[in-house]
């Protein structure tokens, strides 16, 4: 079945169409059709966007293998090279504490806000900036200890982990959670526990009477 691609107008800059000029269109042409099903139209959409590198490596894993690529793995180069690239920034670590108590006057008297107080965990948040501290208690046991990314939008968490599944790692499910947040946990390579948190644009609620402070972003790339 012929992969589909949408046909957008993008200008590429110069460079970009001085590369596609010195390769052979008729070849990629030609194989497109005959080797990995995809027609020469779409074929051209997908110039446009600048995607031949993608293209190129994964022809080379393919033919390297003596196998035409699948359509499948085409659409998933195609698809993976067009997506915007999530903007993410570390949101907020969580420490196992041996005394709740003791540990939040620790972290406040370091400058640090209250943000949400249960009796087993708690968050603390820089008041300017938005980055927390989790505290989590002996007893609880819904996470251990980690650290988190946190992203703008909650399609990006689902997007993110599509892409770990993909390359292979281990990811725990998307959960909702009932401050307005979604996340779920994996291990990195090492071992290390991460979270990876869509936080709502206004900030994370809090229980005890504080204002959300937003995170800020880096800007999203071009």
């Amino acid at each position: 079945m012929p992969v589909s691609v949408p046909s957008l107008s993008l200008a590429l800059p110069l460079e970009h169409w001085r590369k596609l000029s010195a390769i052979s269109r008729t070849w990629w042409e030609e194989r497109a059709v005959e080797v990995w099903e995809i027609d020469a139209l779409t074929l051209r959409e997908v110039m446009r966007y600048g995607l031949l590198s993608a293209l190129g490596q994964a022809a080379a894993e393919a033919e390297g293998r003596g196998n035409p690529l699948p359509c499948g793995r085409m659409q998933q180069v195609i698809s993976s090279a067009m997506a915007p690239a999530a903007v993410h920034r570390l949101g907020h670590v969580a420490l196992r504490v041996q005394d709740m108590a003791r540990a939040k006057r620790f972290y406040e008297t370091l400058g640090l806000r209250l943000t949400w107080e249960a009796d087993d965990w708690c968050y603390l948040q820089w008041p300017q900036t938005g980055e927390g501290i989790a505290l989590l208690s002996p007893g609880y046991t819904a996470a251990g200890p980690h650290f988190a990314f946190h992203f703008q939008r909650r399609t990006e968490v689902d997007a993110v982990r599509e892409q770990l599944v993909a390359e292979g790692h281990t990811c725990g499910p998307v959960h909702d959670h009932r401050d307005g947040t979604a996340s779920f946990y994996m291990q990195d390579p090492e071992g290390n526990w991460l979270e990876m948190l869509y936080e709502p644009a206004p900030g994370l609620p809090s229980n005890v009477g504080a204002e959300p402070i937003p995170l800020t972003y880096p800007t999203s790339p071009a």
